[in-house]
């Protein structure tokens, strides 16, 4: 539930058939252990248990990755629809009031990028909506 987050929230709805781009996850990460203090950083996976929980070894500590199973979907509404709203990945930033403040879709960089330069651009877009 939204409301066991204390603080403000980055939530990203995503899947593990969406490939993040190569500085993607290290600048989540990098965002998290600066600010994690300050904002509750979730990732929220449509897809299976086991999935995800493998995929949760890629992130820092400071962000919550949670699963919502598609056959078993009997979570709140506003969980429900954050699916079937602006599809995947899409990130909300909410408020310590839960009230959505932003809504934010991801970075899109041709591929075959520096890392240097992916890393950068998702940074600052992550950064930007912090």
């Amino acid at each position: 539930a939204l409301d066991e987050f204390q603080k403000p929230v980055y939530l990203t709805t995503y899947a593990s058939w969406i490939v993040p781009t190569e500085g993607e996850i290290p600048a989540l990460n990098k965002l998290a252990d600066k600010y994690g203090d300050q904002v509750d950083f979730v990732m929220l996976f449509w897809d299976s248990h086991s999935t995800t929980k493998e995929l949760a070894k890629k992130y820092n500590k400071n962000i919550t990755v949670l699963y919502v199973d598609e056959m078993k979907n009997d979570s709140p509404y506003v969980i429900k629809m954050m699916k079937h709203s602006l599809g995947f990945p899409t990130s909300f930033l909410l408020n310590k009031n839960k009230n959505i403040i932003d809504i934010r879709r991801k970075v899109s960089h041709p591929f075959g990028i520096e890392f240097e330069k992916s890393f950068d651009l998702n940074y600052d877009s992550f950064t930007s909506a912090i």
